[in-house]
């Protein structure tokens, strides 16, 4: 048997490491509703909400960077604290270093649940479900210049779709190659997708149409309820990534000539029914500079969870399409009670990013901590991410991003990162690090105050965040909370029937040592427990497991460290 090894370094960073940018209120434009409350986690204020629970970020695209005057647009749902009701597409827009639109009202009635993205001479475009004369219709925003924040409205044709189920959830993009841009949307009582698109900025629209590639979408292919992710490559493919709503796999439809045909393939398959690992919800999509697609994604494990959604646990994979490889990113197996509430598992919300200088992937996300639970019990989040400089086959620099920890915080005090959305494009920091632009929810209350409500959550006024974070590489910070990083070795290099396993606890923590196949399927518990700081060493018989690749990842409360093992008898 040959082994052969790779590890990396994974650890917890404190927050201070980020671009400070300065913050000018001279509104240019309408002035919104601004917070009053008190936060400690980073970033910059962009707008509020009292909507805790999708209103923004995993689901869609809610940032972009860069226009062509450098700058940043921003979207999400409003609502006042009377309900419902009140829910408005709102904007922001920001010039760097301190110009500032400020909170501005895109749609004066009723409208919620779009997304955002941007034309090639810096307009943004919004889309949501309004609601007009008791229907609720897809439509389409498209402001009058870059930063105006004066958009003109238009619903998008139904045609003789029901009026009673039109596509809801409209999600955009600007295929900026072919300059098209495409919709996305969903019937939530048919459980059908659909897709049209528009060649001239929304003046006419093609049929919308419910088959890609002769493919439904539907509850067996596809749900579009604000989970589908589009992207596009530098030579032009376009991709419409989703998970189905039936068998909760993953899956992709593609093509390479402007949407004349397509083709359907899987992302990721589980068992079904047998397998309790199952896709949920959250994905995200990039192509690299040779035009393969990335894909994030989150899957759960259905096993030993009697208590709805708060304590999933879950994982944070990536599949590369040019190998089909399916790698671990961020491992949430562990067990959070009550959890995060507001149906998230323990590690959810993925996000995937790009440099494009280097080729280098960043994957962002959003992780429970049951050290940090608010006066109700359920768990805070924090956004934690991780570096691939290898097309994703490993993922290093695992960082706490925000760092927030407020441990029994009533309502109203609480930081509660979720619904964080990563821009796609990743700022090259030369010969210094590069910067990940997040826009994100700080809830002042764990879980869910809003439809569906979570036990002892109540409602609270609620900032949007912007964070331009600079990624540290190599320099461990900290370090009160880690003094000293995680130890694994492995060995011997060669191993014939087993492999002798060390590894350093540098402060009592409850650990895990757990062997994941390539596909990101567990393979074997090898250890876990409370251990205190010291030096342990365990012998693992290799012989009871088959010729492949695996990787086996030591586990605490803030540090994980990998190593990549390819086993041949």
């Amino acid at each position: 048997m040959v082994i052969n090894i790779l590890v990396g370094i994974v650890i917890s960073w404190s927050v201070n490491n980020h671009i400070n940018i300065p913050v000018d209120y001279t509104f240019k434009g309408k002035i919104g509703p601004a917070y009053s409350g008190v936060r400690t986690s980073p970033g910059i204020e962009v707008g509020v909400t009292y909507l805790d629970w999708q209103t923004c970020g995993s689901m869609s695209k809610h940032i972009h960077w860069p226009t062509p005057l450098g700058g940043f647009h921003f979207s999400w749902t409003y609502m006042t604290s009377t309900g419902g009701a009140t829910r408005r597409v709102y904007y922001n827009y920001f010039l760097p270093p301190s110009q500032w639109l400020g909170p501005t009202q895109v749609d004066p009635l009723v409208s919620r649940y779009g997304a955002l993205d941007c034309l090639e001479d810096g307009r943004a475009v919004c889309t949501s479900h309004r609601t007009r004369e008791g229907a609720i219709r897809p439509t389409f925003y498209i402001d009058a210049s870059e930063g105006a924040g004066n958009f003109t409205i238009i619903e998008i044709p139904t045609g003789n779709l029901p009026t009673n189920d039109l596509p809801l959830y409209p999600q955009p993009f600007v295929d900026t190659i072919h300059h098209r841009i495409w919709i996305s949307g969903h019937q939530v009582y048919a459980n059908f997708g659909w897709v049209t698109y528009t060649d001239d900025e929304g003046l006419t629209w093609a049929d919308w149409t419910d088959t890609l590639g002769g493919v439904p979408l539907n509850e067996n292919y596809f749900n579009g309820c604000d989970r589908p992710k589009w992207a596009v490559s530098p030579e032009g493919k376009v991709a419409l990534i989703s998970n189905d709503g039936y068998y909760l796999d993953y899956h992709y439809w593609e093509t390479t000539d402007n949407g004349t045909t397509w083709t359907h393939n899987y992302v990721w398959q589980h068992n079904f029914p047998t397998d309790s690992v199952i896709g949920y919800i959250c994905c995200d999509a990039v192509y690299d500079n040779n035009n393969n697609l990335h894909v994030v994604f989150t899957v759960i494990d259905t096993i030993g969870q009697s208590n709805g959604g708060s304590g999933w646990r879950s994982q944070i994979r990536h599949w590369n399409q040019a190998t089909g490889q399916v790698s671990i990113v961020a491992s949430g197996w562990y067990e959070v009670y009550p959890g995060p509430g507001a149906n998230h598992p323990t590690v959810s919300e993925c996000q995937i990013g790009i440099n494009r200088v280097t080729g280098d992937l960043y994957c962002t996300w959003c992780q429970a901590d049951s050290n940090d639970t608010a006066q109700s019990g359920l768990a805070n989040l924090d956004i934690w991410g991780a570096r691939s400089t290898d097309d994703g086959l490993s993922w290093i620099e695992h960082h706490n991003i925000t760092n927030s920890h407020t441990p029994g915080a009533p309502p109203g005090q609480c930081d509660d990162d979720r619904n964080q959305c990563l821009n796609s494009e990743v700022k090259d920091g030369g010969a210094g690090p590069d910067t990940l632009y997040l826009f994100y929810l700080n809830s002042k209350d764990a879980g869910g105050g809003y439809f569906p409500p979570d036990p002892g959550a109540v409602m609270t006024e609620d900032p949007f965040l912007f964070y331009a974070y600079a990624w540290s590489v190599g320099i461990e910070e900290n370090k009160n909370l880690l003094p000293v990083r995680f130890g694994l070795n492995v060995s011997p290099i060669p191993a014939c029937n087993h492999m002798n396993i060390t590894y350093t606890i540098p402060a009592a923590d409850n650990i895990s040592i757990r062997l994941y196949r390539v596909d990101g399927r567990l393979s074997k518990i090898i250890e876990q427990g409370y251990r205190d700081a010291g030096v342990y060493k365990l012998r693992f018989n290799t012989g009871e497991i088959p010729n492949g690749v695996y990787i086996i990842i030591l586990k605490g409360t803030n540090q994980e460290i990998t190593a990549k093992l390819v086993v041949t008898h």
